[in-house]
């Protein structure tokens, strides 16, 4: 059996940990690209194919760092048009996201949930796009974003293989963070930060739940019923709380930054708060079909006990107190999210008006040289 390596993880959370930690674009761009790193190593070293992750992941590189060098010289739209093209590509927009699913069928459960997560794509956006491109650009964006969170949402309902399954479900999830923080609005912003951590923290002990189950039985097919509930009632209680939690269900950590999310969406394009809402319905569908396939139907028996141990136990009550303590008590998120997303509209407006300040020094300068070589 190929063994997990917890070196490669720590070391991937360190990358992941400096790159959370960073705002200057270059050493943003160094970090994103050495992340990529240990997750190649582990493909090759499964000896599954690396083509796919290569070719997305190599174009991605290329396009943050061309993108970041045409800003520097002065070509401020092309750059953040291929700063966008990466960062789109890197959170795995359709039809940018068949490395993503790749990446889960070959890859360890860990690694891929590790590399995928936390949603650097997002943060990237947040740090490289946000503050340089136009009101057009982003809204163009939230369109595109949106369009993947509800294509994600259908495809996770139909698919066979619990992996798959898990990954439309969170490129759904991490599509409507990305439509949040595209609509450049206090509320909008506020929401997509407040689900980009929910959903950071739902999804992430969903996955762990699920990856506790295919640890008893192997992978998991979605097209048959397993009836595991008598085997491990801890875990199938884990498994619908977080994934409940994933979609804003009232009373966990997600509900209150869904609200605003949508509010946010509403105030300005009411159609886009539609399409938000089908994606959670979508995604609801999806989280309570796969509750039904893994734990009910029928009945399954064991040779051995398949319960939770000390140590599952353990991760089930931090989980559940923080999902269901953000719910209840959701004030100090919210307030700090706020004051984050006020910070980046500000950051937003300087960087605009410094860009404007530019363009009229250039258009004056022209002004100036044009009569002496007119007279000339």
């Amino acid at each position: 059996m190929n063994r997990f390596s917890f070196t490669s993880t720590l070391i991937s959370e360190a990358i992941l940990l400096a790159t959370l930690s960073c705002r200057q674009a270059w050493v943003i761009i160094a970090f994103l690209t050495l992340a990529i790193i240990p997750v190649w190593l582990e493909l090759s070293s499964r000896r599954r194919c690396t083509r796919v992750f290569s070719i997305h992941m190599g174009l991605f590189v290329l396009l943050l760092v061309l993108g970041q060098v045409m800003i520097d010289i002065g070509f401020t739209l092309a750059g953040g048009a291929l700063l966008t093209f990466a960062v789109l590509l890197r959170s795995g927009i359709v039809p940018l996201h068949c490395w993503m699913t790749d990446l889960f069928e070959k890859a360890s459960f860990g690694t891929a949930l590790l590399f995928v997560a936390p949603m650097t794509g997002a943060y990237a956006v947040v740090r490289l796009v946000l503050p340089i491109a136009p009101d057009w650009a982003m809204q163009s964006i939230a369109i595109v974003s949106l369009i993947t969170a509800v294509y994600a949402g259908g495809m996770a309902i139909v698919q066979r293989g619990a992996r798959r399954f898990f990954c439309y479900l969170f490129l759904s999830h991490s599509s409507l963070v990305l439509v949040g923080l595209e609509l450049v609005t206090p509320i909008g912003l506020t929401g997509a930060l407040c689900v980009w951590l929910s959903v950071g923290l739902s999804l992430a002990g969903f996955g762990l739940t699920l990856r506790c189950v295919e640890s008893r039985t192997g992978r998991i097919s979605m097209g048959q019923y397993h009836g595991l509930y008598e085997q491990m009632p801890t875990l199938a209680a884990l498994f619908l709380l977080t994934g409940l939690a994933s979609i804003g269900f009232p009373g966990t950590v997600g509900f209150i930054g869904t609200e605003l999310l949508i509010e946010g969406a509403v105030s300005v394009y009411p159609l886009v708060g539609m399409a938000v809402v089908v994606a959670a319905a979508l995604n609801g569908i999806a989280i309570l079909q796969a509750y039904f396939r893994v734990f009910t139907g029928t009945r399954h028996m064991a040779q051995c006990s398949l319960r939770a141990r000390p140590s599952e136990k353990i991760a089930v009550l931090i989980l559940a107190a923080l999902i269901v303590g953000g719910g209840f008590y959701p004030q100090w998120g919210v307030a700090s999210r706020y004051h984050a997303a006020a910070a980046l509209l500000k950051h937003r407006g300087e960087q605009s008006d410094s860009h404007r300040q530019d363009d009229s020094a250039t258009v004056n300068q022209a002004n100036q040289l044009m009569p002496i070589s007119v007279n000339r």
